[in-house]
């Protein structure tokens, strides 16, 4: 499995330890490294790298993970995940190997940090994390204790029935411009409610690959593919990742310089660079359609710092489906957090998001940002895991 590692641009020995996962499914950890924040970036084609201003290693040690094997540099020789929990194995053993070999951060809170897809792959590799320590501390299985002291997700798909209604709901309805009628909707909905709906109960009753990838083309061809064809032909410039007139992707230069034999004779790779790997078996198994709100309740329940935040200005896995699993997190504060309003966030003074806390569970929604959020508001995204991952909660500044 493949990493790299970068140590804390201030006082490393004392700043907290990130691992970083990407989306996907089966995303490189290295496109959100080269993309939004790592410690450095690539501006133009074939260019080299230079440093980031607001990098995520400002303040913190940050552990960049290609997973599932086949992603990235990862690489073995055994066959390709088909699902997050078959993942999750991999990942505990590797921390378990990098622990040894980096003794110097044995003792440190580990914070797990994702993106996209990660609403699936964080909740379960933190699960898996607090199983095995739960499992070395009553002395039934070896190994040793991986304290995670918090998980953050941005643009995350967590749980279909929830963010496909919002989806829904986001399309007739946002602060940018309305992607679809009042009259597509009312039909779309009604599909939802009678067919989509219907399909991701059976897949969450049998959990079997047919039924949840049933359920799973059910939601795209039915609600998601009507809902991009109407806005690919109502705006030339619609892109699902960035809504706004304009709309732009972080650019992938990173791609090429990977590719290069002189680089990855560097770096030590010993395989090709590979920006996806595993997708297809993933999103074949059904994974996709399958809820992960109940693995990240129990992290909340269990303590773990959680930030549930969005750019919104994304379609894909907007802020208003993701606010409302948040609000469904099922923990003893739920209500509380449920009926809590939006407050102003600020950064020097001016407004650039809004967000609520309670207790150790956070949301945040970021203006003017589409899918990967940090690309798109480097500033304030800085400022909001910084603050995340000092455990003392979000403040305006």
């Amino acid at each position: 499995m493949w990493f790299w590692f970068f140590e804390s641009r201030n006082n490393p020995r004392k700043a907290p330890l990130v691992s970083w996962f990407g989306g996907g499914p089966g995303n490189s950890a290295q496109y959100g490294m080269f993309t939004q924040h790592g410690p450095c970036e690539i501006l133009e084609d074939g260019a080299e790298p230079t440093l980031r201003e607001h990098s995520l290693n400002n303040h913190a040690n940050v552990l960049y993970i290609d997973q599932p094997i086949g992603s990235g540099f990862s690489y073995g020789n055994d066959a390709m995940v088909n699902s997050t929990k078959d993942c999750s194995p991999y990942v505990w053993a590797f921390l378990q190997l990098w622990f040894e070999a980096f003794a110097e951060y044995e003792n440190k809170d580990l914070s797990v940090y994702t993106e996209s897809y990660g609403g699936h792959t964080g909740p379960e590799i933190v699960n898996h994390i607090l199983g095995k320590n739960v499992k070395i501390k009553a002395g039934k299985t070896s190994g040793d204790v991986i304290n995670v002291k918090a998980l953050s997700a941005s643009n995350a798909w967590f749980d279909a029935r929830i963010q496909e209604k919002a989806n829904l709901d986001f399309a007739l309805n946002n602060s940018y411009r309305p992607l679809i009628n009042e009259s597509l909707y009312e039909g779309l909905l009604e599909k939802y409610k009678n067919e989509v709906v219907p399909s991701l109960e059976k897949c969450d009753e049998s959990g079997t690959t047919k039924d949840c990838f049933a359920a799973y083309r059910g939601y795209l061809d039915g609600i998601e593919q009507p809902i991009w064809t109407t806005a690919m032909d109502k705006y030339d410039d619609w892109i699902m990742a960035d809504i706004q007139p304009g709309g732009v992707r972080p650019p992938t230069y990173h791609q090429k310089y990977l590719e290069r034999a002189d680089v990855q004779k560097a770096i030590g790779a010993r395989v090709n660079y590979t920006e996806s790997g595993g997708q297809f078996g993933i999103l074949e198994s059904g994974e996709d359609a399958k809820s992960f709100l109940g693995e990240l309740s129990r992290v909340v329940q269990d303590g773990v710092q959680v930030l549930i935040w969005a750019g919104d200005s994304d379609y894909v896995c907007n802020w208003v489906g993701t606010k409302r699993v948040a609000d469904a997190v099922d923990w003893p504060g739920k209500r509380g957090f449920a009926e809590m309003e939006l407050e102003p966030y600020k950064v020097q003074g001016v407004e650039q998001a809004t967000f609520k806390s309670v207790e150790n569970l956070h949301y945040a929604r970021v203006f003017n940002a589409g899918h990967n959020v940090w690309w798109y508001q480097p500033e304030t995204s800085l400022q909001i895991m910084t603050q995340f991952l000092s455990g003392n909660g979000l403040s305006s500044t």
